[in-house]
C-alpha cells in the first residue's frame, strides 16, 4: 500500500495497484470496517482499470459524520480525525482547513434518496486528505448525485491578504499568501474520483442524422378583387390590348394637344396589324395617350407586370432617326401611372430609337391601399417626345399573375423553392420574378431552350430578377439547399473573357444572392451560388450549395429573397437567366452519431461542446442533449437545437469534429459575485507538495484571477518531482486566467481533460524548468485573450491552447480546437524563469536547446494564427543527438494541423526540427520554414507520408454551403486581393554557416494546390517568402514528392514569383535541388530563379517555366559562396562572376538585423547596416573568376571580404565551393602608412540622397545621423551623431580596409585622434562629466579572423576620451602597437566608438587614424645614462600627448602640462584605479642582462579631486606614488610569455620649502642573479617587453610627473679598506644629488635618504609599509673571503623617532618593537631565502640613539660564492596609547657608520621615525600589491592598502646627524 501511494509501482501493469491494495484489504478486519473496505475496493478497481495510481483511499467506516455547520465559522478537521459527508448537505463556512481527512461520498445515492451536497467557503486549505467519491455508474448530469463547492468573496479581507498557516504540530510550513477564493493543498492530498472510468470526456463525431424536409406552412393563392369591379376580365389584366378591334381600343384617349388614331396601320405593328398613334402634337407636355383603370379592379400589394411596345417619329419627314430621342436626348416615349391623390408612378422609358423598330418598356408595379381607397380610377399615360413627334404604342399589358400561376399545396412544395425557374409559365408574365432595377421580361431564345428571363436597363450590380422564397415556411436554420441556374451574358462581358485578357475579371461574373432583412440582425446579402463556366456568348452554369445559419431567425427567413445578379456594376447591357432551381438537399442537423461509450453516462440535460470545423474558433457551438439512444453499435445523441453540420469520421478521419461533455457531477467553482465581475474567480493550487494527487472528473468553473500571478484553475506549484499525480477527465470552463498550469513540477500526468471558453494560455508549463510531464488526449477550445496581463513579459494576450516552454515533456493526441491566437506555441526562452531557475536544474540550463522528448499525433485546427509555432520567442534550436548532417533535435510526429488562419506549422528563428508524417490542410500556408535552418519535412519514415492540401474538397464544399457571408470570413481565398494558398513556404535567408543546412522535403504529397482547387489566384505547392535576405541555401533539396492531380502544372508545383511585389516580381536567387526529379520531372537537377544571375553561367542548361519566375536546370549541380563585405560600399557595387566570356553580376544585400529594423520597415540600405552580402551561385567543377566592380565597371574593393562556402559535403564534387572561385583583390597604391585608414572622418562628405545619412559610417546600435553647427567664422561644421543609443556598447562604427591591415607589420603603431561631444543622459548630464569621469568615450578595435585562421574575433580597447569639458568637444586619443596575433588571418576589422551610458547622444568629429611602421628602439644609453625616453616631458604631439609615454588604462589621461614658468611636465588624471598612471615601454634590447642595481627617480606632486595640492600621508593613507617595473620574457620554443614584477622607489615626505609641492620619488631597484628573471634568461628566454610605470595614489588623484630617470648602477665594488668592514659606504658619505646613499637601498620600495640629525650624518628610512621595510645593504660578492663558521660583528647606532603625542612600544619589556637587524641569504638555485637575526638595539628606548651590536657565525649559504646575502634593519612599530586602524608604520633611520667585519672597527647609528596613527598590516591579506612571477603572471588591480603606513606621512621635524 505504501508503494502504491508513493507511485513506486511499475507503470506497465496498472492492475498491480489494485492487486496490491486488494491483497492488503484481504487481511482480517473488524466488521465495523466493512463499508470502508467496500468503498476502498471499489475505488481501487476503478482507478486501476483506468490505469491511474491510487492517490488516497478513505475508510469511511472510520469516519464520523460532519458536525452541523450552524454556529461554525471555520470548519477545522484536526489531525487524526476523519469527517464524512454522505447525505444531502448545504453548509456555508468562512473557511475549511483539513488537517485530518474530509471525505465526501455520494455513491450511495438513489432516486429515492438523492445526495446533493453544496458547500460554500471563502477558502479551503488541505494539509490532510480531501476525498470526493461518486458512484461508478453515475450519469452526467446526475439527478441523484451532485457535489458543488463554491469559493466566495471574503467578507473582511482584501484580495491579496489571505495567508495559509499550518495547523499541524509542529507547523509543516511557513505562512504563505494565497489570495482570495483559494483552494490550496499544502502537504496534503487531493483525492477526487467523480467521473465513471469508462465515461469519455470527449470524442469525435462519427456521423450525423439530418431532419426531413419541412412541410409548407402556406402556399400563395390569388387574391379576390372587389365585386365593384365593373368587368371581371379586369380582375387579373386591367390593361391588355393590341388595338386589333374595337374592344381592345375602348377606353383610350388623348387631350386637345394631339390627334389620336387607334387603328393606325403601316404594316409593321408590333403585334397584329394595328397600333395606336397620337399625331399633331405641338408640345412635349401634351398629346398624351391615356387609359383609365377602375381602382375597384385592382388589388393592393399585388405585383403587376407592365409591358408596352413604343416608338416615335418625326412628323416633318416621317423618319425615326431624326427625332430628339434618336439624336440622344431623353425625349423618348415614357409610361407612368397617374393618380389624382398621389404622385405619378413612373413605369419606364424607351431607349434610343434610330430605326423603325419597336422598343419595349417593362416594369413591375404595386398599387397601394391608400391609392385604391382614395381614387375611383388611375390613368395609364404615355408621353414625353418633343412637339412635332408622334407617340406610337402597341401591345400594352398591365397584369397580375393568373390563377394558373399558383401551384396547389403539395408535400413536394419545399423540395423546389424557386417558382417558374424555367420561365415557361407565360410568354409574357415573369411571375414570381420581378426586377430590383432595370427591367425584366420573358424572351423566346428561339432554340431548344425555349423561353428565358432577360434583364435589361441595369445600372448596378444588384439590378436583376428577384423572387421571394421565405414565406412558404420551408426554410429554417440548418436546411441545406442546392442552387443552380444558367446565365448568358454578352460575348464582350468581362467575366467571359479569357483569364489574362484585357478587361477580364472573374469578380464581374453572375451569382445568385439570398437577401434577408428584419429581426435583430438587419439586412444581409449572402451569395449562395456563383458562375462556374465562362464561355463567351453561351449559356454558363451558376451553382452552389447553401446552408441556412443559426442566425437566420424567423423574421429573416420570412423575408428571404432570391436575387439573380451580375457583379459588373451594370456594365453588361443585358443578362439572360434560365433553369433556376433552389432544391432541398437535407434538413437541419439535430442528431449526432457518437461512440457508444458515451451512452451510459452522457445524459439528457447535459451540455455538449461541438468544436469549430472552420477557420473561426468562434464557430464552436454549445447544445443540450435531449436524448441518447444506442443503435448499430453507436450512440445517437439528439440535441435541443439544430447546428451547422460538423465534419464527421464518415467524411474524413483527418478532420472530424470533436464533441465534449460540458458537465460534471462534482463542481469546484468561483461564486458569481462582485469579484467575479472583476474577473477574480476561485483558484485551486497544489503547493510545494510532491505527494501523489488525484483529481478525476471535476468541473472547475469561473476559476482563475486575471492579472494575478499564481491564481489559476488547476495549478501544480513548485511541487518538484511528483510521480503518481494525475489530473484527468476534468473540465475547465469560463476561466478568467489559464487552465492547467504545471509550475516547477515534474513527472505529472495531465490526461483527457477539456477546457472551454478560457482566457490566456491553457495547458501550460510556466517557467520553462518543468520536465517529464505528460499531456495526453486533452482538448482545448475557445482559448481567448486576456484583458489584463500578469506582467509585461507574459503573452496571454496572444493565447495558445498549449503553451510550451520546455520541450523535455510529452504531448500525445492532444487537440487545440480553436484559439484567438495559436494552438501549440513553443515559446522558448534561453533561461528558466524565476523562481524555478536553480531549484533543481543548473542555472545555465537553456530550454531553447533541449531536445523534444515526444510530440505525436497532436491536432491543431481553427486557430486565428498558426496551428503550431516557434515564434515569437527565442526560437527553438534543440541540440541534435548526433553531429552528422541533417540530424535533428525535435521530431513532430503525425501532427494534423488544418483550417488555421495562418500556417499549419510555423518554424521561425529555429533549427534542427523535423516534421515526420502528418496532415496539413486548409491553412494559409501548410508548413512555413521561416529563417530556420537544417529542418526536415519527412514523409519517408514510420509516420507515413506528409500530406499538404491547399483547400480540401471537404472544406471547399463546406465553404460553398456557407454563402458569401460565411465564406468571406472562413476562407483564405475570398476576394481578388486574397493571399495565395501555399503548401510549403521557405525563406530566402540563412546564416550561411557551412554546418547549418537548408530544408529537406521528402515523401511529401501535395494535393489541391492549383488556382481551380483553392479559389486563390497564385496558389502554389512550394514557394519562397517575399522577404529577401540575399541568401537562399542551395542545400535545400527535395525527393520522393507526389502530386494530386498527378499532372499538376510545374508553375503551381514550384513558384518563385513574389506574392505581393510587382516591382521585383521574382525571387532573385533561389536554388532548390530536385534530387530525383519528383519536383519537376526528369532525372533531377535544380530549380532556380529565372534570373540572369542564376542561369547566366549555365549556358543553355536551363528551361524557363512560364508564370513561375523559375527555370528548370536538369543534370546540374550548384554550389554557393557567400561574400560578406562592409556595408559602406559605393552604391551600385556588384560582384562580377565570369566563366569564359559569360558574366553574371550579383548585387549586394544588406544583412537583416532584428534589433535594428523590423520586417515591415526593412529597407535595402547599405549605409546603416552591419554589412552587405553577395551570394555567388556557381556550377560545381567549373573555374569561376570573381571581382568587385563599380557602376562604371572598374575594379572596386568593399573594404573587406569574408567568404563562406555553402555546400553540402559530397553533394556535388570534392573540395569546397571556394576552391572553384578565384577572387581578385585590387592592389594598394602604397604601403600601410599611406593608406586612408578612415574615410569621411571630418563628416564633410555628404549624401546627396539623404540629408541625415552619413557616408562611410554605420552604427552598432544607436543610429548615426548627420549633425551640423555654425563655426565662429560662420561656416558650417558637420559631424556624426549617434542619438538613439540605449547601451554603453552602442555608437558609430567604421570598417577598415583589410588591404591596409595586411600591409601593416607587427610592431607598427595605430594612432587615433578624434573629437567627441556628449549630451543627454539621466538628469541631462552624462556621467562622463561627473567627478569620476565614468562612462566616457572609448574606442574598440575588433578583429575578425577567417575560418582558415581558426575563426573567432579579438576586441581591443585602444583609445579613450582624454578631456572632459561639459557641452564641448573633447579629445579622444590612443595608440595601439600591432602584433602578429592581431594581424594574421584577419578578414574584417572595425573601429567602434562607445562607452557613454544609454540615453547619451555621442557626437563625433575630426576622426583621424594613422599608421606608423615599426621603428628601431633608441640606442641603449651609455653606462650611467637614463633608460627612460622623454623623461622631462618636453616632447609632445599637436594634441598635447607626450611622446614615448602612455596611460596605464584607456580611460585614464596623460597629457603634457606646463608650469607658469613654462616647464613641461606630465599630468596623469581621470585615474580609475590606484595602479594606473604614466607608463613607458623601454627598449628590451637594453635589458638582455638585467641583473644589477638601478637608480630610479622622478619629481612628483599630487593634486586632489578639488585641484588642490595633496599630501598622500595626511589622511593616514598609504597611497603614495611608487615605481613598478615589469619585464616580460618569452620562451624559446613554446612562445609562452612570463611577466616579472619589481617595485622601485618611493616618495619622500611632501616638501614645502619652495611651495611647489614637488617631491622626490626615488630609490634603487636590484635584480639579483638569483631572481626568477635571471633564471629565465639563463634558461634561454629572451626579454621581449619592459614596462616602467608610476602608480599607487587612490583613484581620482592627479599625479604630476617630471624628470623621470632610470639608470643602471655599476656593480658594487669591494670596500677600499677591507679591514674597515665589509659594508660599502657604511658612513653614508657617498650619495647622489637626490640624497640617496650609494650601496644602500630602501627594502621593498621604502625610501632611504641621507639626512642630518644634530651632529650626525645618517641614512633616514621612511615610507615604510611593513615592519620589514628599512635600510638594506647588499654585500658585494667575493670581496671578503668569508667562510662558513666565521664570526662577524655588527655595530650600528639606531634611533626610533616618535611623533608628538605618541610613545613607542620599544622598551625593556617589549624588545620586539625595537629596531633589529636581520640577515637574509639564499643558496644559488634555492627556491626561498633564510632569515637570521643579527642583533637588536641595546637601549630599549625610542627617541634616543642606541647601540645595536651583535656577533654571529656565518652559515654555509652566507659564505662567499654560495649565493646572495644581505642585511637589513627593521622595526615593529606600535603606538602605545592608541589602537587606531589607520596607524602608520614606524620609520627607521640608519646613522653614522655600520660595518660588518670579523673585527670591531667602527660604529653605526640607525634612526627610526614613527608618524602619528601609524600601524602596519597584521597578516598577508593586507598585501594586495604582491605579484606572482611565472607563466601566466598577472598584475591584479589595487584596491587600496588599508591599514598600512602611507609613504608620505607627516612632515618630519626631527633631524638626524652623523658624527664619525
Amino acid at each position: 500500500l505504501a508503494q502504491c501511494r508513493s507511485g513506486g509501482l511499475p507503470t506497465s501493469r496498472p492492475m498491480i495497484a489494485a492487486e496490491l491494495l486488494l491483497g492488503v484489504l484481504s487481511l482480517p478486519v473488524a466488521p465495523v470496517h466493512l463499508r470502508g473496505v467496500e468503498q476502498i475496493t471499489q475505488t481501487a478497481r476503478r482507478l486501476a482499470s483506468a490505469g491511474a495510481p491510487v492517490a488516497s483511499a478513505v475508510d469511511l467506516g472510520l469516519c464520523d459524520p460532519l458536525p452541523p455547520a450552524a454556529g461554525i465559522d471555520d470548519l477545522i478537521v484536526p489531525e487524526g480525525v476523519c469527517y464524512k459527508i454522505t447525505t444531502s448537505t448545504s453548509a456555508a463556512y468562512k473557511g475549511i482547513h483539513v488537517v485530518g481527512t474530509l471525505a465526501i461520498d455520494t455513491s450511495a445515492s438513489t432516486a429515492l434518496a438523492p445526495v446533493h451536497i453544496s458547500i460554500t467557503a471563502e477558502y479551503i486549505f488541505v494539509e490532510g486528505v480531501f476525498h470526493i467519491e461518486t458512484a461508478d455508474d453515475d450519469i452526467v448530469p446526475s439527478a441523484t448525485s451532485r457535489v458543488e463547492i463554491t469559493l466566495v468573496e471574503p467578507a473582511d479581507a482584501g484580495i491579496d491578504s489571505f495567508v495559509i498557516e499550518s495547523r499541524k504540530a509542529p507547523p509543516a510550513f511557513e505562512p504563505e499568501s494565497v489570495g482570495v477564493k483559494a483552494f490550496v493543498v499544502y502537504g496534503g492530498q487531493l483525492s477526487v474520483h467523480a467521473l465513471p472510468a469508462a465515461c469519455p470526456a470527449w470524442t469525435r463525431v462519427q456521423d450525423v442524422i439530418t431532419e426531413p424536409a419541412a412541410q409548407p406552412l402556406t402556399v400563395p393563392a390569388p387574391v379576390e378583387v372587389s365585386p365593384a369591379c365593373p368587368d371581371p376580365a379586369l380582375t387579373f389584366a386591367p390593361v391588355r390590348t393590341s388595338f386589333e378591334d374595337a374592344s381592345e381600343r375602348s377606353g383610350w384617349y388623348t387631350d386637345s394637344s394631339g390627334a389620336l388614331t387607334l387603328d393606325a396601320s403601316t404594316g409593321d405593328a408590333a403585334d397584329g396589324s394595328a397600333y395606336a398613334s397620337v399625331t399633331g402634337r405641338t408640345k412635349r407636355w401634351g398629346g398624351y395617350l391615356m387609359h383609365d383603370i377602375p381602382t375597384a379592379c385592382l388589388v393592393a400589394g399585388e405585383r403587376y407586370h407592365f409591358v408596352a411596345k413604343v416608338r416615335t417619329r418625326n412628323e416633318a419627314d416621317g423618319r425615326f432617326d431624326t427625332t430628339a430621342c434618336a439624336l440622344g436626348s431623353n425625349r423618348c416615349v415614357t409610361a407612368s401611372i397617374v393618380s389624382p391623390s398621389a404622385s405619378d408612378e413612373w413605369l419606364g422609358r424607351s431607349t434610343q430609337q434610330i430605326d423603325a423598330g419597336w422598343l419595349e418598356i417593362t416594369d413591375q408595379f404595386e398599387f397601394s391601399a391608400e391609392t385604391i381607397a382614395a381614387d375611383p380610377s388611375v390613368t395609364l399615360r404615355f408621353y414625353n417626345p418633343e412637339g412635332g413627334e408622334t407617340i406610337e404604342v402597341d401591345y400594352v399589358r398591365l397584369e397580375r399573375a393568373p390563377p394558373s400561376a399558383y401551384p396547389a399545396p403539395a408535400p413536394s412544395t419545399c423540395a423546389q423553392l424557386a417558382a417558374n425557374g424555367e420561365m415557361d409559365l407565360d410568354e409574357f408574365f415573369t411571375w414570381p420574378w420581378y426586377a430590383s432595377g432595370g427591367s425584366i421580361g420573358v424572351i423566346d431564345t428561339g432554340g431548344a431552350r425555349g423561353r428565358a428571363l432577360r434583364s435589361t436597363g441595369r445600372t448596378r450590380s444588384w439590378h436583376g430578377p428577384n423572387q421571394a422564397i421565405g414565406a412558404l415556411g420551408c426554410l429554417q436554420p440548418g436546411v441545406t439547399l442546392a442552387i443552380s441556374a444558367l446565365v448568358r451574358l454578352p460575348s464582350d462581358a468581362a467575366c467571359t473573357l479569357a483569364p489574362g485578357a484585357p478587361g477580364a475579371d472573374r469578380s464581374s461574373c453572375a451569382r445568385i444572392e439570398l437577401r434577408t432583412a428584419g429581426g435583430t440582425i438587419g439586412t444581409k446579402y449572402d451569395a449562395i451560388a456563383s458562375q462556374t463556366e465562362f464561355a463567351p456568348g453561351a449559356w454558363n452554369r451558376v451553382e452552389g450549395t447553401y446552408t441556412l445559419r443559426e442566425w437566420h431567425d424567423a423574421a429573416l427567413i420570412e423575408s428571404a429573397l432570391l436575387r439573380l445578379q451580375v457583379r459588373d456594376d451594370g456594365a453588361s447591357a443585358w443578362a439572360e437567366w434560365d433553369s433556376v432551381t433552389v432544391a432541398f438537399v437535407h434538413g437541419p442537423v439535430r442528431t449526432l452519431v457518437l461512440d457508444a461509450a458515451v451512452s451510459p453516462c452522457w445524459a439528457p440535460g447535459a451540455e455538449l461542446l461541438i468544436t469549430s470545423n472552420t477557420l473561426l474558433w468562434s464557430d464552436a457551438r454549445v447544445a443540450i442533449v435531449e436524448s441518447v439512444d444506442v443503435s448499430g453499435g453507436s450512440a445517437r445523441v439528439r440535441l435541443d437545437r439544430s447546428i451547422d453540420k460538423p465534419t464527421t469520421l464518415a467524411d474524413s478521419a483527418d478532420f472530424a469534429t470533436e464533441v465534449a461533455l460540458l458537465e460534471r457531477n462534482v463542481v469546484i467553482q468561483g461564486a458569481l459575485d462582485a469579484l467575479d465581475a472583476q474577473k477574480i474567480g476561485g483558484h485551486l493550487m497544489v503547493m510545494k507538495t510532491s505527494a501523489p494527487q488525484a483529481m478525476h472528473g471535476v468541473l472547475l468553473r469561473r476559476m482563475g484571477q486575471q492579472g494575478r500571478l499564481g491564481r489559476y484553475p488547476a495549478h501544480m506549484h513548485l511541487c518538484g518531482p511528483s510521480p503518481g499525480t494525475v489530473l484527468s477527465r476534468n473540465l475547465v470552463r469560463s476561466s478568467h486566467q489559464r487552465c492547467f498550469v504545471i509550475h516547477g513540477t515534474d513527472e505529472t500526468e495531465v490526461n483527457d481533460n477539456v477546457a472551454f471558453e478560457t482566457h490566456g494560455h491553457c495547458f501550460m508549463l510556466e517557467d520553462g524548468g518543468e520536465i517529464g510531464n505528460t499531456f495526453a488526449r486533452n482538448l482545448g477550445a475557445s482559448t481567448m485573450r486576456v484583458d489584463q496581463l500578469i506582467r509585461a513579459e507574459e503573452t496571454d494576450d496572444d493565447p495558445s491552447t498549449f503553451w510550451i516552454t520546455n520541450p523535455d515533456n510529452t504531448w500525445l493526441d492532444n487537440v487545440a480546437a480553436g484559439s484567438a491566437s495559436t494552438g501549440f506555441w513553443f515559446e522558448m526562452r534561453t533561461r528558466v524563469r524565476e523562481p524555478t531557475r536553480g531549484l533543481w536544474l543548473p542555472d545555465n540550463y537553456n530550454p531553447k536547446t533541449i531536445p523534444l522528448r515526444k510530440f505525436a499525433r497532436n491536432v491543431a485546427h481553427s486557430n486565428s494564427n498558426d496551428g503550431l509555432q516557434t515564434y515569437p520567442g527565442a526560437g527553438y534550436t534543440p541540440t541534435p543527438p548526433a553531429a552528422e548532417p541533417h540530424a535533428v533535435g525535435a521530431r513532430f510526429e503525425a501532427m494534423r494541423s488544418y483550417r488555421n488562419r495562418g500556417a499549419g506549422m510555423f518554424f521561425h528563428n529555429s533549427a534542427y526540427l523535423e516534421v515526420s508524417g502528418g496532415v496539413f490542410a486548409d491553412n494559409d500556408r501548410g508548413i512555413d520554414v521561416d529563417r530556420a535552418h537544417t529542418c526536415r519535412i519527412d514523409g519517408t519514415g514510420d509516420e507515413g507520408v506528409v500530406r499538404v492540401l491547399g483547400v480540401s474538397e471537404l472544406y471547399q464544399a463546406q465553404l460553398g454551403a456557407l454563402g458569401s457571408l460565411g465564406h468571406s470570413s472562413r476562407s483564405h481565398c475570398y476576394g481578388p486581393t486574397a493571399d495565395p494558398v501555399v503548401g510549403v513556404q521557405l525563406h530566402q535567408q540563412n546564416s550561411g554557416a557551412s554546418s547549418k543546412l537548408g530544408t529537406w522535403l521528402g515523401g511529401v504529397r501535395f494535393e489541391r494546390l492549383t488556382d481551380a482547387d483553392t479559389g486563390c489566384v497564385g496558389a502554389r505547392a512550394l514557394s519562397v517568402d517575399d522577404e529577401v535576405q540575399g541568401l537562399f541555401d542551395v542545400r535545400t533539396a527535395t525527393g520522393a514528392l507526389s502530386w494530386a492531380p498527378a499532372d499538376m502544372p510545374t508553375a503551381q508545383r514550384v513558384n518563385l514569383c513574389k506574392e505581393f511585389s510587382t516591382s521585383e516580381p521574382e525571387q532573385p536567387d533561389v536554388a532548390i535541388r530536385d534530387g530525383d526529379g519528383s519536383l519537376v520531372g526528369g532525372g533531377g537537377g535544380f530549380v532556380v530563379s529565372d534570373t540572369a544571375r542564376m542561369t547566366g553561367l549555365l549556358g543553355s542548361a536551363c528551361t524557363s517555366v512560364a508564370g513561375a519566375c523559375a527555370a528548370v536546370c536538369p543534370d546540374t549541380c550548384l554550389r554557393q559562396i557567400q561574400y560578406r563585405t562592409s556595408s559602406q560600399i559605393a552604391p551600385g557595387t556588384l560582384l562580377r562572376l565570369a566563366v569564359g566570356d559569360a558574366t553574371v553580376d550579383v548585387p549586394a544585400y544588406v544583412s537583416y538585423r532584428v534589433e535594428d529594423t523590423p520586417k515591415e520597415t526593412l529597407i535595402a540600405s547599405t549605409e546603416q547596416r552591419d554589412r552587405a552580402e553577395f551570394v555567388a551561385v556557381v556550377p560545381a567543377g567549373v573555374q569561376v573568376s570573381a571581382s568587385f566592380v563599380g557602376t562604371d565597371g572598374a575594379p572596386a574593393w568593399p573594404l573587406f571580404v569574408q567568404s563562406v562556402a555553402i555546400d553540402e559535403p559530397g553533394a556535388c564534387a570534392a573540395g569546397a565551393a571556394t576552391d572553384d572561385v578565384t577572387l581578385f583583390v585590387p592592389a594598394l597604391g602604397g604601403g600601410a602608412e599611406s593608406c586612408a585608414w578612415v574615410a569621411n572622418g571630418d563628416f564633410e562628405t555628404l549624401d546627396a540622397a539623404s540629408s541625415l545619412r552619413v557616408p562611410s559610417w554605420w552604427h552598432d546600435g544607436g543610429g548615426v545621423v548627420l549633425g551640423a553647427e555654425t563655426r565662429a567664422d560662420g561656416s558650417t561644421n558637420h559631424f556624426g551623431v549617434s542619438d538613439e543609443r540605449t547601451s554603453t556598447g552602442h555608437g558609430p562604427v567604421q570598417w577598415l580596409d583589410t588591404r591596409c591591415w595586411h600591409a601593416a607589420e607587427p610592431g607598427g603603431v595605430l594612432t587615433l585622434r578624434a573629437r567627441a561631444k556628449l549630451s543627454g543622459g539621466s538628469g541631462g548630464v552624462p556621467r562622463c562629466y561627473s567627478a569620476s569621469h565614468a562612462d566616457c568615450v572609448r574606442v574598440e578595435l575588433r578583429v575578425e579572423r577567417s575560418a582558415a585562421a581558426g575563426g573567432g574575433s579579438a576586441e581591443v580597447d585602444f583609445a579613450a576620451q582624454v578631456e572632459h569639458t561639459p557641452d564641448g568637444w573633447n579629445l579622444v586619443a590612443g595608440e595601439l602597437e600591432l602584433t602578429a596575433e592581431l594581424l594574421d588571418g584577419a578578414d574584417a576589422v572595425r573601429v567602434l566608438f562607445e562607452g557613454p551610458e544609454g540615453g547619451v547622444a555621442l557626437a563625433l568629429d575630426d576622426v583621424m587614424l594613422s599608421y606608423t611602421p615599426p621603428s628601431p628602439w633608441a640606442a641603449c644609453p651609455a653606462p650611467g645614462g637614463s633608460l627612460v625616453q622623454n623623461g622631462g616631458f618636453d616632447e609632445a604631439d599637436t594634441f598635447g600627448l607626450p611622446a614615448s609615454w602612455t596611460s596605464a588604462a584607456l580611460a585614464d589621461q596623460l597629457v603634457v602640462a606646463y608650469a607658469p614658468e613654462g616647464n613641461a611636465y606630465g599630468r596623469s588624471y581621470a585615474r580609475s584605479s590606484d595602479n594606473h598612471g604614466p607608463v613607458q615601454m623601454l627598449n628590451p634590447a637594453c635589458w638582455a642582462e638585467p641583473v644589477g642595481t638601478y637608480a630610479v627617480r622622478a619629481d612628483v606632486r599630487l593634486h586632489a579631486e578639488s585641484g588642490a595640492l595633496a599630501d598622500c600621508l595626511a589622511d593616514g593613507s598609504s597611497n603614495c606614488p611608487r615605481f613598478e617595473l615589469r619585464v616580460t620574457t618569452t620562451g624559446p620554443s613554446d612562445g609562452v610569455e612570463t611577466v616579472h614584477y619589481f617595485d622601485a622607489g618611493s616618495l619622500h615626505g611632501v616638501s614645502t620649502a619652495l611651495g611647489t609641492g614637488w617631491d622626490l620619488l626615488g630609490g634603487t631597484l636590484t635584480i639579483p642573479p638569483t631572481s626568477a628573471l635571471a633564471a629565465a634568461l639563463a634558461g634561454g628566454e629572451t626579454t621581449t617587453a619592459v614596462r616602467l610605470s608610476i602608480e599607487e595614489p587612490e583613484p581620482g588623484v592627479e599625479v604630476h610627473v617630471d624628470n623621470v630617470g632610470l639608470t643602471k648602477l655599476p656593480p658594487a665594488a669591494c670596500p677600499a679598506v677591507p679591514t674597515v668592514g665589509i659594508v660599502a659606504n657604511g658612513g653614508f658619505d657617498d650619495f647622489d644629488a637626490d640624497g640617496r646613499p650609494s650601496a644602500w637601498e630602501g627594502r621593498s620600495g621604502s625610501r632611504l635618504l641621507v639626512a642630518v640629525d644634530g651632529a650626525r650624518v645618517a641614512a633616514r628610512s621612511s615610507g615604510r609599509a611593513s615592519r620589514s621595510h628599512g635600510p638594506l645593504a647588499r654585500l658585494a660578492e667575493g670581496c671578503h673571503g668569508l667562510h662558513a663558521g666565521d664570526s662577524l660583528i655588527v655595530h650600528a647606532w639606531v634611533k626610533i623617532d616618535v611623533p608628538d603625542g605618541q610613545t613607542s612600544a620599544c622598551s625593556e619589556s617589549s624588545s620586539s618593537h625595537c629596531i633589529r637587524c636581520t640577515r637574509q641569504s639564499r643558496d644559488a638555485g634555492a627556491a626561498g631565502s633564510n632569515y637570521r637575526s643579527c642583533g637588536t638595539q641595546v637601549t630599549r628606548q625610542a627617541g634616543v640613539w642606541s647601540l645595536l651590536e651583535a656577533q654571529f657565525t656565518l652559515q654555509p649559504d652566507e659564505a662567499d660564492g654560495s649565493g646572495e646575502w644581505y642585511l637589513y634593519f627593521e622595526v615593529r612599530a606600535r603606538a602605545a596609547r592608541r589602537r587606531d586602524a589607520t596607524r602608520p608604520a614606524a620609520r627607521a633611520t640608519v646613522c653614522a657608520f655600520i660595518s660588518l667585519s670579523p673585527l670591531r672597527v667602527g660604529w653605526s647609528w640607525l634612526n627610526v621615525h614613527v608618524p602619528r596613527n601609524c600601524a602596519g598590516p597584521r597578516d598577508a591579506q593586507r598585501h594586495p600589491h604582491r605579484r606572482r612571477v611565472g607563466r601566466g603572471a598577472q598584475h591584479p588591480p589595487r584596491r587600496g592598502w588599508v591599514g598600512r603606513c602611507p609613504p608620505l606621512g607627516d612632515r618630519v621635524r626631527t633631524v638626524v646627524t652623523f658624527v664619525l
